[in-house]
């Protein structure tokens, strides 16, 4: 049980930690007791706008090759633009401002293409469910029972939930 929230853990919920710029997410996820071959729920969320890239292709290609086709994978990431572009993303250049001076020591360090993320996520063997950028985020989780929007999330960061072509 977490002590903090009072939350009850599932005996089959394990959490793995990794610092994934220095180790491999195969050492870490098997001294957790992963056991490859076994459907599995990859959270990675907050984590790939964090890291160099080469981690990041290394992290997708592990899941690729560990797991079964009925696994997932849910994770967040940046969507990179150029500047012609930037005003379609909603308060992006402000957050990344924002980021630049109030968290200098925790920079992006990757983003992934906004048009080209399924040719992305295709070179590392995953296709994907679901993906949701700022306006399917907004229609899909923020709006009120009247159907008015409680604001637009910014539209840096996408949501896509990936399954591994096995």
């Amino acid at each position: 049980m977490s002590e903090k929230n009072k939350i009850k853990i599932p005996e089959y919920l394990t959490f793995a930690t990794i610092d994934f710029n220095n180790q491999s997410l195969e050492s870490a996820l098997t001294s957790a007791g992963y056991q490859k071959g076994k459907r599995t729920l990859f959270i990675w969320e907050g984590v790939c706008m964090y890291l160099e890239a080469q981690s990041v292709r290394d992290t997708l290609s592990f899941i690729q090759q560990s797991s079964t086709s009925d696994s997932l994978l849910a994770f967040d990431c940046v969507v990179s633009f150029s500047d012609k572009d930037g005003h379609k993303y909603h308060d992006a250049k402000e957050m990344l401002q924002f980021m630049k001076d109030k968290h200098k020591n925790e920079p992006f360090t990757f983003s992934i293409d906004g048009k080209n993320i399924a040719d992305f996520l295709g070179e590392f063997g995953h296709k994907i469910v679901r993906h949701l950028n700022q306006d399917q985020i907004e229609t899909t989780y923020l709006k009120k029972a009247d159907g008015s929007s409680i604001g637009k999330p910014n539209g840096l960061f996408n949501m896509i939930i990936t399954s591994p072509e096995v």
